[in-house]
């Protein structure tokens, strides 16, 4: 009986916390089953039953404070690549065995997941009907902050090297 009630408080507590502590809406992220908290490394598959045309995507969050964020995938032969702008360069986002770390499709969503050696949870999903990023990162200290970022979709780059 007391564990049931314990349990009770527990499942309360978390319901009636809407906020995390920086203020960040976190229930609407816990809710949301399609977020970029719902990325895991089981959760992404290599291949897509309809692979949508090879393209260069760039997602920007553009910060009050006047920082930006900017996140660059490649789809191409329905895979997808992490890209670097500087060298032009596209590859596989984690290096064969590399634990705690995917990317792939989440249904036909591009989603990312990483983890640090300091324990920083990155967690991305990017729906390519909407153009929009979500993205979450889970600290031991902040808990999870979730942001959103707008995409833009264009042709692979001129030159491009494909890893």
């Amino acid at each position: 009986m007391r564990s049931t009630s314990l349990v009770g408080l527990c499942v309360l507590a978390l319901a009636s916390c809407g906020q995390a502590p920086e203020g960040l809406a976190e229930d609407s992220a816990r809710n949301n089953k399609d977020g970029a908290v719902s990325v895991t490394t089981a959760s992404l598959s290599a291949t897509r039953s309809n692979p949508p045309e090879d393209q260069y995507i760039e997602c920007v969050n553009a910060k009050p404070n006047g920082t930006t964020t900017r996140h660059f995938f490649i789809i191409y032969g329905g895979a997808l690549k992490s890209y670097s702008s500087f060298r032009n360069y596209a590859r596989d986002l984690c290096d064969p065995g590399q634990p705690d770390c995917a990317m792939g499709w989440q249904g036909d969503k591009i989603g990312s997941y990483s983890k640090n050696g300091n324990g920083v949870i990155n967690q991305l999903l990017v729906d390519l009907d909407s153009m929009t990023m979500e993205r979450a990162v889970t600290t031991a200290a902040r808990g999870v902050e979730i942001s959103q970022a707008t995409c833009t979709a264009s042709p692979l780059p001129e030159g491009i090297i494909i890893d």
